[in-house]
């Protein structure tokens, strides 16, 4: 598979693509730091009267849910060009770490707000861009009947 040299982002081997996803992925450790700063702070819950654990209940079905759309996603976005396919996967994939830091800032524990992050991990981790994931990419457009992105 030769790249376009007119669609640079078409290109696994471009670096832009891997600082996209390791910016989206390096957000996910911020939310890390802004909810340990305004723990250690002192701050009180955002929200001390919020039914947390109906709240909990809800953004885990929320989390599950972008994980499965995320998943099942790809043969609807299998059109887009690389670049896109990729990053609205990424972007769901982040979220789910944002579910987590805005329950832990409404006064949730740790541990679910890790849960959270960690998951949100897992999912980037898995969709990292590589050679073998544009490759995927290409053979299920190949299985649509779409032509290569080249």
């Amino acid at each position: 598979m030769q790249p376009d040299p007119t669609r640079p982002l078409s290109n696994p081997k471009n670096p832009m693509v891997f600082i996209v996803w390791l910016s989206l992925l390096g957000s996910i450790f911020i939310y890390v730091l802004v909810g340990f700063m305004a723990r250690s702070q002192g701050a009180p819950p955002a929200s001390p009267d919020a039914p947390l654990g109906l709240m909990a209940g809800m953004f885990a079905i929320i989390a599950l849910g972008t994980t499965g759309f995320i998943v099942l996603s790809s043969r609807l976005l299998i059109r887009a060009e690389y670049f896109s396919f990729c990053i609205v996967r990424w972007a769901l994939a982040e979220s789910i770490a944002i579910y987590g830091l805005a329950l832990f800032l409404m006064g949730l524990d740790w541990p679910f707000f890790l849960g959270f992050i960690v998951w949100a991990l897992a999912l980037m981790v898995v969709l990292m861009p590589s050679a073998s994931a544009r490759q995927r990419y290409e053979d299920m457009r190949l299985e649509m009947g779409l032509p290569p992105r080249r």
